[in-house]
């Protein structure tokens, strides 16, 4: 995994499980435009002492994006958007095992939040 600059990202938060972007947001080369909304880490409440809703906010970004609907467009699946919501957790300081953990868990999980190919090239 080569080092990547994570720039910070910019929201307004209307509730505790909703915000928007401010501005446009980039990261290598997936596009997150501004008022795109988000939901930070989507973790039961019961586990958000392993991840909070907010924590590491660019990588759930750029997660949101491409489960979104937008994997084929930025020529991802949806276990490369997870293995590289991981590895932008490890870049943004995360504990690798706290990573590899939660990577687990969206593994297994994160199906059902899949949207899969809405946009086709």
């Amino acid at each position: 995994m080569s080092q990547v600059n994570i720039l910070p990202v910019s929201i307004k938060y209307y509730t505790y499980d909703f915000s928007s972007l401010i501005s446009n947001y980039i990261y290598l080369n997936i596009y997150v435009p501004s008022g795109f909304a988000i939901n930070g880490n989507n973790v039961p409440r019961g586990f958000r002492w392993i991840i909070g809703r907010y924590e590491f906010l660019p990588a759930s970004v750029i997660h949101d994006r491409l489960y979104s609907g937008y994997c084929s467009i930025y020529g991802y699946t949806r276990k490369t958007a997870d293995k590289l919501y991981k590895d932008m957790l490890i870049l943004l300081g995360c504990n690798k095992i706290k990573a590899t953990l939660i990577y687990g868990a969206i593994r297994l999980f994160g199906g059902k939040y899949f949207i899969g190919e809405k946009i086709k090239c």
